[in-house]
């Protein structure tokens, strides 16, 4: 199991038990490159207001963001800024501020909790984008950078994108907006007209052997991490879902599903069996927590290999996949009939001719 963990950030949709959030994790490891980047244009005082960290989802992006917003804090002066990677000394007292989202400098827009259902929305609405104007209507204490952190911001919904894009068009002094993006592709092609985009790459097995040893994870079957970075496509979140919440078997089942060219009922039937009856809560989680992470992921692919339609046609169902979801838990619908159905879904999605 990983080791317990003190809580320290407030709930989201995408928590993992006793799994850090992106804003208690420090130092993200793989991605020396892009740190050099951010902090050598913050150091020549040339950082643009917006930036968009792109790429699939579990890399590390939002904790980049955290890191780098510690480094804009403790460095409130551009060219006074120590040059130095993303692993630096951090002071107690502002890493749990940041961590537990108390800091006053740092604003982080995410979906918000259904008091009804008990669960986390879908989208980020308009609402969330609304406290960014409030948010910058306070001064920052030091003179520093206020920072506003949109996680994913392809999770807003029209409404929350077009206030977000207000804001943009002009943003004032001393603000920074991080946009962790999985499928930048899905944001309004004038928000990212405004921001630069940053990609950042899948890590590789060194990377994360050193994640896994720092969240004690459990070692994959033989010791094998290039396996399971390849099984996980370099995402650590899926490494850690593959390895400690039993999701080797689903997904190696969803895998197989979704690879035949004929979809397999039968066998739709018997995952459905397995995550979908009563009594298997982290089991279903687990389901969806990798039907979600392969909806990005495969977006994010076919918008890569310039696959526009079918990228398209998967960022929509993946809206409704999670309305599905919501649904199911908040009207205890049947869990084998979700299961089933996103299944057939995906593959006559992937499959289309």
């Amino acid at each position: 199991m990983i080791a317990e963990q003190e809580r320290l950030a407030p709930a989201a949709h995408d928590d993992l038990d006793g799994v850090p959030s992106p804003a208690e994790s420090g130092a993200p490891v793989g991605h020396d490159a892009i740190w050099e980047t951010l902090a050598g244009a913050y150091g020549k005082d040339r950082l643009p207001q917006g930036l968009i960290l792109a790429g699939p989802s579990g890399i590390g992006k939002a904790t980049l963001a955290f890191q780098f917003a510690r480094y804009l804090l403790l460095n409130p002066v551009p060219r006074e800024a120590l040059q130095t990677g993303p692993q630096f000394d951090v002071p107690e007292s502002l890493f749990r501020q940041v961590a537990s989202g108390a800091h006053p400098g740092i604003l982080h827009i995410r979906r918000p909790f259904n008091q009804r259902s008990k669960t986390f929305r879908t989208r980020i609405t308009a609402d969330e984008v609304r406290a960014i104007g409030r948010f910058l209507s306070h001064t920052s204490g030091d003179g520093g950078y206020r920072i506003v952190i949109v996680d994913p911001a392809e999770d807003m919904n029209i409404h929350a994108a077009n206030a977000l894009l207000k804001i943009l068009e002009e943003p004032p002094a001393n603000t920074i907006f991080l946009l962790i993006a999985h499928a930048p592709g899905r944001l309004l092609p004038t928000i990212r007209s405004r921001c630069q985009m940053l990609r950042m790459t899948p890590v590789d097995s060194a990377s994360m052997a050193e994640v896994m040893r720092r969240l004690e994870v459990p070692q994959p079957p033989n010791g094998d991490v290039e396996r399971i970075t390849n099984l996980a496509e370099g995402s650590v979140r899926r490494a850690i879902l593959l390895l400690a919440f039993g999701g080797l078997d689903i997904a190696e089942a969803i895998e197989g599903l979704l690879k035949n060219q004929n979809f397999d009922l039968q066998s739709a039937r018997a995952a459905a069996a397995s995550v979908g009856g009563r009594g298997s809560d982290d089991a279903f989680d687990q389901f969806n927590r990798l039907i979600d992470d392969t909806l990005t992921e495969f977006a994010h692919r076919y918008a890569i290999d310039g696959n526009g339609e079918t990228a398209n046609r998967l960022a929509g169902y993946h809206g409704e996949f999670n309305e599905a979801v919501e649904s199911v838990r908040t009207f205890n619908l049947d869990r084998r009939h979700h299961v089933v159905k996103t299944l057939r879904d995906l593959h006559g999605m992937l499959h289309r001719k």
